[in-house]
């Protein structure tokens, strides 16, 4: 039969490993949500920048709507839609 101080120590490595995996799984999905802020935001930017230009940018803003588009499905395809 395993010692008092033996369990407590089990119990300890177990809290650790899991407290380490939550970890883990908490900067992965802000390194997610970063990327898509990010992303969301180079999108935006990109769309504004030639908006602001003065001289009309139509095929440039054209340009990036279709890049957009197939950024979106890329991501329907990779997920199976």
């Amino acid at each position: 039969m395993p010692s008092a101080s033996h369990k407590v120590s089990t119990m300890d490595n177990e809290m650790k490993e899991a407290l380490d995996a939550m970890e883990m799984r908490i900067l992965d999905r802000i390194e997610a949500t970063e990327t898509r802020l990010l992303s969301a935001f180079h999108g935006w930017s990109t769309t504004m920048e030639l908006r602001t230009k003065s001289l009309p940018a139509t095929d440039q803003r054209l340009a990036v709507v279709e890049d957009r588009i197939s950024a979106v499905e890329r991501k329907l395809l990779e997920r199976g839609m």
